[in-house]
């Protein structure tokens, strides 16, 4: 029994609602704490520039970059030179070269979903007619082809999903010369490319190097990595009575808690000393309303090899109340998936933000 009045509004509001009784608002949340560049303004320095594009959670075919593609390409006139698809064991590769006149622009696109595809027996134990539809979707969207993901990355999936983005990785390196490389990760996306990129460059991996190397930007859409973190932290000793693992109030403490979390993306920004024109980027975005999503501290997180810049968007288009005033609440699923289908996020990824 839910004795908080509030809390049981919004529940019935979020899960009841079938949103035709309710106030529909446009969300229109478009800013950047700081300019940044986006892949134009590299483009109009270098002949060639590549793009790897990666997932995040709730993935299940390859065309979740086709619009972030053609959003891209279109606006810049770039015509289409090569399309091929690699049939990996647990993944798919994809890579799509444009040329217009001397510039190419090549994208990497990996799709490591199929090594998940076990996630879809949960629809099969999961048959309850009782449901409300509503519920069926959320439950069947959220739960069972999407966090289900987190979880077999986290568990036995680990290795190879990350042995076959290494693939990946590092067929995108060029033997004979550096080109610049923008990376576009996603959610649980992000995590695994980080993981690769650092276990490769602690074993002494060439290749690793040299991609970090020609890193440009790094555009982290529905950064997920502090939850996602929170199993690696250390146990703590200190727990009271109260069950209360450290002081609250204590910022010293908390800072030092949010650095441990941020180490493996503190350990992926740390300067190889490529030679670069520009210090390279670091862009999370994200969509205030999206319950699994966290900005990244710039008060906290430091690093003096990247430029730190956190972008805020709506992803999910609409707002509810019942029966009136301001939004109270937006579909959480919608405001986590499809950020690379978003037309914000692509003008960003393009365009950065140097003339807003």
């Amino acid at each position: 029994m839910i004795k908080n009045k509030k809390l049981l509004w919004y529940i019935m509001l979020c899960f009841t609602c079938t949103f035709q009784s309710c106030m529909v608002h446009k969300l229109k949340v478009n800013k950047s704490k700081k300019n940044f560049y986006g892949i134009k303004k590299f483009l109009s320095e270098n002949d060639q520039i590549d793009v790897f594009v990666t997932h995040g959670m709730g993935i299940n075919n390859m065309n979740f970059a086709d619009d972030l593609v053609k959003g891209i390409v279109e606006k810049e006139g770039f015509n289409l030179l090569k399309d091929t698809t690699h049939h990996l064991i647990y993944s798919k590769r994809r890579v799509i070269t444009y040329r217009k006149g001397s510039k190419q622009l090549r994208f990497t696109v990996h799709g490591w979903y199929p090594a998940t595809g076990l996630k879809f027996i949960l629809h099969f134990m999961d048959v309850i007619p009782d449901r409300l539809e509503t519920m069926d979707q959320f439950k069947a969207s959220l739960m069972n082809q999407s966090v289900s993901d987190v979880i077999m990355y986290q568990g036995n999936f680990r290795d190879i999903i990350r042995r076959e983005m290494k693939n990946t990785l590092q067929s995108m390196v060029n033997e004979e010369g550096s080109i610049p490389i923008v990376g576009i990760t996603e959610s649980l996306g992000s995590k695994i490319f980080i993981e690769t990129i650092n276990k490769s460059i602690n074993d002494g991996e060439v290749w690793a190097k040299k991609w970090k190397q020609s890193i440009t930007s790094i555009y982290m859409l529905s950064n997920q990595l502090p939850l996602l973190y929170m199993g690696d932290l250390s146990v703590s000793e200190n727990v009271d009575k109260e069950g209360v693992a450290f002081d609250r109030k204590n910022k010293a403490m908390r800072d030092k808690l949010i650095q441990n979390i941020y180490n493996p993306l503190k350990q992926f920004t740390q300067s190889l000393n490529g030679d670069k024109k520009y210090k390279p980027q670091l862009i999370a975005i994200s969509d205030p309303n999206d319950l699994l999503s966290y900005p990244v501290p710039e008060d906290v997180f430091y690093t003096s090899a990247y430029n730190v810049n956190n972008v805020f968007v709506s992803i999910a288009a609409k707002g509810y109340s019942w029966p009136f005033g301001k939004p109270k609440i937006v579909n959480p699923i919608k405001a986590h998936l499809n950020y690379q289908k978003n037309p914000l996020v692509i003008n960003y990824i393009l365009n950065g933000s140097i003339n807003k």
